[in-house]
């Protein structure tokens, strides 16, 4: 009997000392459910007790953190794009180049699309020669309704309505991955009325030019609640402000049903740029009282985050995406906050103070006026959408300066994809460096890796190293922080708060959660079973 029993000895003992050796998974990633020691009957000996007592000690678990995780894919993702390997890298970068430019302009124009709301169809036949949007470059899952119907949706910083084209979609309908939702299939499913608060809060963060049909007069309880939302390159999105119970998947891989979500259930959705290509709707993350963290917010905290891999992972790895308080900062450490910036004529975008640059530790001539919010224009923000960083047009010249004096290469002209570009020659990538770029936003300092600031190319002869930022269309337009600055950062957006926080991390390196609580639970159930051999 004794020598039977070695063998399951031998296996906990294994698989003890491997959790043991990684720190990370034994303390941050803990099963959910813990064997109760009271509930054996047999005599145990005290070494075999001893264990017992470690795997269900505080130590070995802690609390999950409540809160919410979303896989995001890139639009480079191989699940999203097949076809985007066969892009060499300058075709990558020129496509990057170019929407980054479109999304800059779209977003530049929404703030004069909301403070002129009476000339509002004028201004999108203007926009619609001025710029093109883009397609979304991050989508996360979504699930909605009873019984639950599953979704891929864009995720944008720049806008707060979510949306997913319904089954009774009419006329101009996108193309979209999955079946329309079905209004018909969910027992949950209501459209809101004008009284409705969620309807409401829409209309008084907007107008009635969007919220269409609830400046009439008459019993508005009887009214529904219609939207029309515009994007500024003309898109847009029509249909019935409706509620649904919207599925969260929590850390512990659980499932929590929350009802009377609001969002769009749209009827008619119309884009000449496919603004919408490969989702089904969008994912509204803006600072507005309709966006999907501001209506989750009073379960989990309103605050989220997001750790996206780096630009060579992004093809096969997704990023992390996380929504709760506690869950946003959970395993992250040194973290370091700037306050977000309010703007009454675009309350939607996530504004900060940026008080200057250094390059290698050297403060640039930019001027901090460059930077400044002014009435619908201007400013600088976080957007997950926006791949390259866009740099007001004064600050973009003064900062390539800097840099070429620090770079013993030749400045090419244009034809790598990328703007700002130095001939590295026949080096090794790996000995191609550029200077350290830092912002220094109000209270903290983002210094840029040389991933977030630089991108490699080669033209079949040499190495051009390039700026990966562009200048803004004109003097005083926005500034905004991209994407390719945010990898392997985890940036946190922190609305209770009022700030933005971010710390350097390797995002691409952890462990998905699913694969640690299947392991733990195995290492318990190894434990349950030799313990159970003594009964």
């Amino acid at each position: 009997m004794g020598r039977r029993r070695s063998t399951p000895s031998l296996i906990i003992l294994i698989a003890l000392l491997f959790l043991s050796t990684n720190a990370r998974f034994s303390l941050s990633w803990p099963s959910e459910s813990t064997p109760e020691s009271t509930s054996w009957r047999a005599p145990f000996s005290s070494s075999r007790r001893q264990l017992l007592e470690l795997v269900t000690s505080s130590s070995w678990h802690q609390q999950l953190p409540k809160g919410i995780r979303a896989e995001l894919l890139h639009r480079d993702h191989e699940l999203r794009s097949p076809s985007s390997e066969n892009l060499s890298p300058m075709e990558r970068a020129a496509r990057d180049l170019d929407l980054s430019r479109r999304r800059a302009e779209h977003l530049n124009s929404i703030g004069e699309l909301r403070i002129r709301n009476g000339a509002k169809r004028h201004l999108i036949e203007e926009y619609k020669t001025k710029v093109t949007s883009a397609p979304g470059e991050y989508v996360m899952s979504i699930s909605l309704g009873t019984p639950a119907q599953n979704f891929v949706a864009v995720i944008d910083t720049g806008s707060d309505l979510t949306w997913l084209q319904c089954s009774t979609c009419s006329g101009s309908c996108f193309r979209q991955v999955n079946r329309p939702f079905q209004v018909q299939n969910s027992s949950t499913y209501t459209n809101l009325a004008c009284t409705d608060t969620a309807c409401e809060s829409f209309l008084k963060g907007y107008d009635s030019k969007w919220v269409t049909s609830c400046s009439t007069g008459g019993n508005l309880q009887q009214v529904g609640c219609k939207y029309s939302y515009f994007y500024a390159d003309s898109s847009n999105t029509t249909g019935d402000f409706a509620s649904d119970v919207i599925n969260l998947q929590g850390l512990d891989g659980n499932f929590t049903k929350v009802p009377n979500f609001a969002f769009g259930c749209s009827q008619r959705t119309f884009s000449p740029s496919s603004l919408f290509e490969g989702s089904d709707g969008l994912v509204g993350l803006g600072q507005g009282s309709i966006s999907f963290p501001a209506q989750i917010g009073s379960l989990y905290g309103d605050v989220f985050s997001y750790c996206l891999v780096s630009v060579g992972n992004s093809r096969s790895k997704s990023s992390t995406m996380y929504f709760g308080k506690d869950a946003s900062v959970f395993n992250v450490t040194g973290l370091q906050y700037t306050p977000l910036i309010q703007s009454k004529n675009n309350p939607t975008f996530y504004y900060v103070g940026l008080e200057g640059i250094t390059v290698d530790g050297m403060q640039i001539p930019v001027s901090k006026e460059w930077f400044s919010l002014k009435t619908g224009r201007g400013g600088v923000f976080f957007d997950s959408g926006t791949t390259l960083t866009i740099l007001e047009p004064r600050a973009m010249e003064v900062l390539v300066s800097a840099v070429s004096q620090r770079l013993n290469y030749t400045r090419v002209s244009r034809g790598s994809g990328l703007d700002y570009c130095w001939n590295a020659g026949g080096r090794f990538e790996s000995d191609i460096k550029g200077p350290k770029i830092s912002f220094n936003f109000t209270g903290a300092n983002y210094e840029l890796d040389f991933e977030n600031a630089f991108i490699l190319l080669s033209d079949g002869t040499s190495q051009l190293l390039c700026l990966a930022m562009a200048a803004a269309g004109e003097d005083g337009a926005s500034s905004i922080i991209g994407n390719i600055p945010q990898r392997n950062f985890h940036v946190v957006y922190d609305r209770v708060q009022n700030r933005i926080g971010w710390a350097k991390k390797q995002c691409s390196s952890a462990t998905t959660l699913s694969f640690r609580i299947v392991l733990s639970l195995l290492f318990q159930f190894l434990v349950v079973a030799l313990l159970h051999s003594d009964r």
